[in-house]
This record gives C-alpha cells, structure tokens and sequence, in this order.
C-alpha cells in the first residue's frame, strides 16, 4: 500500500478520534452547566451517546468528502441533524432528569461543531494565512512554509489543473488533508515553494488560488526557461538577423517559439525599442528550428521574434514546445473502499459498544430509581 494512503488512514483514524474526545468534553460540560446535571451517571449517559453517534458520522462524512466531489457542508449538515434527533429522544427517553431535551441537543451539538472551527480559525488568523508577494522572490507566512522553510525549494513552475471529479483539491498542507480551496480543471496555477513528504512532491499554490497540492497527478507546463535550458547548447551567434526591420503595423513576441503564448505590440517606438535592444546586445539568442527558421530573443527578457515574418500569429505548433511535461491522464485516486469498510466496521463496533454500556448505565440507573 502507498504511504500517503497509510497516513492519510492514520491521520483519518486520529481525526476521529480527536473528534470523539472533544465532542464528549464539550458536551458533557455544557450539559453540566446548562441543566445543572451533577448525577455521574447521566453525564456518563450523555458521554455514551456520543461514543454511539460520533464515530459513525465522521466516518462517513470523510468517506464522502474524500471519495466524492460533494461539498462537506451538503454532507456535514444532515448528518449533525441526524445527530440531533437521535440525542434528542435519548435525552427525552433515559435522562429524564433534563428537562429541555431538544434545545440541549441542539445547543450542546452546535457548540461542538462550530466551537472547534472557530478555535482553528483564530489560530490560523493569529498566525497569519496571506501570501504576501515581493519580485523576484515571493515571501508568505503560510504557517507550514514558515515552519519548513528549509526543506522547500523554490519552483515557479506553472501546471495546469488535473484533479479529481473537474477540480483539483488545495490542501491547508501536506500534512493536514482539509481542503481550503479548489482549481478547475484546466486552469492553471503557479507554485510557489515545493516540500517533498514520504516521496510525494507537494506544491505551495499563490495567486487567485492558494494551498498546497499533490503534483503527482498534475500537469507541468512548458515555460521560457525550460525552452531556454532544453537548447542551451542549440544556439548560434546572432549575425544582425532583424538588423533594418522596418516597423510596419505590429510585431509579435513569442513565450518561445512556436508557443501558443505570444504579445502583439502595436506601439511603434516600443517596438524600435525592442528591436533596438536585439540588435545591441552581443548575447542576443539565435534559434534555428526543426524547418530552418530563424527566431531572436534579447537575454533581458527572452521574448521570441520570428525573423521570417515578425508579423505572423499563426506560428503555434503542437509539434513543438508547447506541450504539456509529465502528461498523465490518470486522476487521482479516491479513497480506497477498504478504508470507508474499515472505518464503518470501527464505527460499528465503537457505536455497539456504546450502546452496550448505555443500556447497562439504563438498567443500574432505573433499578436505582427504584430503590
């Protein structure tokens, strides 16, 4: 089994049960305060509830989160509503002694869910969570980059989107897999900083999208400098290729030839200008491509002309350089269906369990009443 499946199982087991021990300390001690319960065994009846009804609810909830391209709110929400109902008519039936059941229920359940979210969020606030930008090098205090700061490398490459269900997911950070944001599929995005963990290559997202990403499955885009890197040895001197051009009513400069990426400059002294810069510059590239033709870029900018026809936007070819690195079709794999069987079987057990004790906690806490 692939690592990342194994801790993401490890990190998904401790999620839930973290869960379950904040869940019944929250509950327990506003159930406490709120209706003045001070008998030990219906506070353990309200613990054993939450033992029957959290497990299972967070195990499914991940399942369908992480399998699936469904909002967590849209399955989160009914599930807490279910949680509330359930707790309601135990609360009405065996702990008589509360005497508002169904706005306990809904209170206690909604502090335990929304107070852990605003807890999270007034770290993350505190520690700060904005990219801040500084050319050439881009400064952030994304609290995982600050803290690993020297086991990331810097990248700038550009991928296109490829994620699973027509978006890609952005995670808060290689480590905690809570989706923060989303890329359609397509888009593409720049990263920042890349931090590798247990052989996977994680990417820090700036710009419109932000968040760290798996690049497994992702497609790296051909940019100026790799085509500079890739023909670094392909270069011939320049000779005065577009000495004399005469400015006619555009000119085109190129990502690198034959791109799909290409500026038209139409301003008749900012094009004097840039070809007045090729022609001054000993260093200025010369490419010669696969049909013989010629292409010039000045060093300060690397910005393609194709000498032959600087005029022509129909120079884009496929054939070329203008790919798409690493082209993998697959999408990354949803969560394996032996886990969500697993966890529902844990959840099973847990929940039997749970209600194995209540009911024993019901018949010591009836016979008592008896007494």
């Amino acid at each position: 089994m692939d690592i990342g499946y194994i801790l993401l199982f490890l990190f998904l087991l401790f999620e839930m049960a973290l869960s379950l021990v904040l869940a019944i300390i929250i509950e327990v001690i506003f159930v406490h305060f709120y209706e003045r319960l001070t008998i030990k065994s219906d506070l353990v009846l309200v613990m054993l509830i939450n033992v029957v009804t959290n497990p299972i609810v967070v195990t499914i909830a991940n399942s369908f989160v992480l399998s699936t391209n469904i909002s967590k709110w849209w399955v989160q929400l009914p599930l807490e509503a279910i949680v509330v109902i359930v707790e309601w008519r135990f609360y009405k039936n065996y702990v008589t002694r509360i005497k508002r059941p169904l706005k306990c229920s809904v209170l206690a359940n909604g502090i335990s869910y929304f107070l852990p979210m605003l807890v999270a969020f007034i770290i993350s606030s505190s520690f700060g969570a904005t990219t801040v930008f500084a050319n050439p090098i881009m400064v952030t205090t994304d609290p995982f980059l600050r803290n690993h700061q020297d086991e990331c490398i810097f990248s700038g490459d550009t991928y296109s989107a490829n994620g699973e269900g027509g978006q890609l997911k952005l995670y808060q950070s290689p480590e905690t897999p809570w989706v923060v944001d989303s890329i359609p599929n397509g888009t593409d995005f720049l990263i920042h900083m890349t931090y590798e963990s247990h052989g996977i290559i994680w990417g820090n997202v700036i710009g419109e999208y932000q968040g760290w990403v798996n690049l497994s499955w992702q497609k790296l885009k051909y940019s100026k400098d790799m085509f500079l890197n890739d023909h670094k040895d392909n270069y011939t001197n320049y000779n005065g290729e577009i000495n004399g051009y005469e400015t006619k009513s555009k000119i085109v400069l190129w990502t690198f030839p034959h791109s799909s990426d290409y500026q038209v400059y139409t301003d008749t002294k900012e094009i004097n200008r840039y070809v007045s810069r090729i022609n001054n510059n000993k260093d200025t590239y010369v490419f010669i491509d696969e049909e013989g033709n010629k292409w010039v870029a000045s060093p300060e900018d690397l910005r393609w002309i194709y000498v032959s026809d600087p005029e022509n936007t129909d120079l884009a070819n496929i054939r070329y350089f203008d790919r798409v690195l690493f082209e993998n079709e697959q999408t990354p794999p949803r969560i394996s269906w032996d886990y969500i069987g697993f966890m529902l079987v844990v959840s099973f057990i847990t929940s039997s369990i749970g209600v194995h004790y209540i009911k024993t906690k019901v018949n010591i806490h009836a016979q008592q009443n008896i007494q």
